[in-house]
């Protein structure tokens, strides 16, 4: 299911009706490898939350040119009625085109996650990928 969906959207992407997708976004440049960033869940069949606080969260990264090289990192970001501060994991390199971060959440609430990638961890990020994930006691 995971392959039919990335297919999906390196096919999508030339044709530009991936543009404003809020789980991928993709990038294009000369000197960038266009790549798309998207969240992988274990269970795709409902929306991901979290009971016992920990939780691990894997960005898929998918490269048009074969090569989906690069660092990733990802930051959680406190629901907004919070006092709780965000929660960030380093840049990584990508691994077999994934990169994974575990998280312990401090609060309930709907933290948003961000991913974002970059050619090396000297590069500004290029590439950007946001989803939600709901917590609870």
């Amino acid at each position: 299911m995971r392959r039919m969906v990335a297919a999906t959207l390196l096919a999508l992407v030339p044709l530009g009706l991936l543009g404003g997708t809020a789980g991928a976004q993709a990038a294009r440049s000369a000197t960038d490898a266009p790549v798309i960033l998207a969240f992988d869940f274990s269970d795709n069949s409902q929306p991901a939350s979290v009971s016992n606080n920990g939780f691990n969260i894997t960005a898929d990264v998918l490269s048009l040119t074969g090569d989906s090289g690069g660092v990733v990192r990802m930051v959680a970001i406190a629901p907004a009625s919070s006092s709780s501060s965000n929660l960030v994991c380093g840049f990584q390199a990508v691994r077999l085109g994934q990169v994974e971060c575990a998280f312990s959440f401090t609060v309930a609430g709907v933290w948003r996650i961000r991913a974002e990638w970059a050619p090396t961890t000297h590069d500004a990020a290029v590439v950007a990928s946001q989803t939600v994930l709901r917590v609870s006691n």
